[in-house]
C-alpha cells in the first residue's frame, strides 16, 4: 500500500496507524526523480515534522544532526542510483523541529512501481534512550537495574496480574559480592 494510506489498513481490528504508534515505528517513501518524500502520520511524529506535505530527500537530511548526515545521504542515495542495491539500515540522529532530539533506526530499499518508476521504501523506528530507564527512581544510575523495593514492586504487580500463574522467582543471595568486587577492582 502507498505511504499515507495507512489508516485503511486494518491489522487485527486496528488501522495500521494505530499499530505503528504503538510500536513507535512509521513508513516513507522517496520518489527520487521527482525528489519527493512522503511520510506516514507515525514517521511525521517521530521526526517532529507537521502537516502531509511531500518534501525534498534535503530536508529530511537537514533535520538529521550534522556528524550523521553523510552516513544517511551515504545511505540512501546509493539506492536511487545503483541499478540493484542491497537494502540499507542505519541510526541517526534527529533533531526535531520542536528541540527535542532523537535517534531512530531507518531501513530502506529500492523498489521499481509496475509503471517503472523507482522509489525508496523505508521505515524509521524509534530508538528509546538507554539511559531513561536509569533515570527513574528506585534504579541504579550505573546498571539501569531495579533497586530491592522497585524490583519488590515490580514482583507485586505480577504476582497481582492476570498472568500470576505465569510468575517465577530465582533469588541469588550475593554472599560472596565483596570478594567478586575485591577481584574484579
Amino acid at each position: 500500500h502507498p505511504a499515507g494510506a495507512e489508516s485503511v489498513v486494518r491489522v487485527g481490528g486496528s488501522s495500521l496507524q494505530e499499530v505503528q504508534r504503538a510500536a513507535r515505528i512509521g513508513t516513507w517513501e522517496w520518489e527520487p526523480e521527482a525528489d519527493s518524500v512522503r511520510m506516514s502520520a507515525v514517521a511525521r511524529e517521530l521526526l517532529g515534522m507537521s502537516g502531509d506535505q511531500r518534501l525534498p530527500l534535503s530536508a529530511y537530511l537537514d533535520a538529521t544532526l550534522p556528524e550523521d548526515r553523510e552516513l544517511a545521504r551515504d545511505s540512501l542515495v546509493p539506492l536511487a542510483e545503483q541499478p540493484d542495491p542491497l537494502p540499507v539500515e542505519f541510526q541517526a540522529r534527529v533533531l526535531r523541529r520542536d528541540g527535542g532530539l532523537r535517534t531512530v533506526a531507518l531501513q530502506a530499499s529500492r523498489r521499481v512501481r509496475d509503471d517503472g518508476t523507482p522509489v525508496v521504501v523505508g521505515t524509521v523506528q524509534d530508538v528509546p534512550d538507554p539511559t531513561a530507564l536509569r533515570a527513574r527512581d528506585g534504579y541504579d544510575d550505573v546498571t539501569g537495574l531495579p533497586d530491592e523495593r522497585a524490583a519488590s514492586e515490580v514482583l507485586c504487580q505480577l504476582l497481582r496480574g492476570p498472568h500470576q500463574d505465569r510468575v517465577a522467582v530465582l533469588s541469588c543471595v550475593p554472599d560472596e559480592i565483596a570478594r567478586v568486587e575485591h577481584a574484579l577492582g
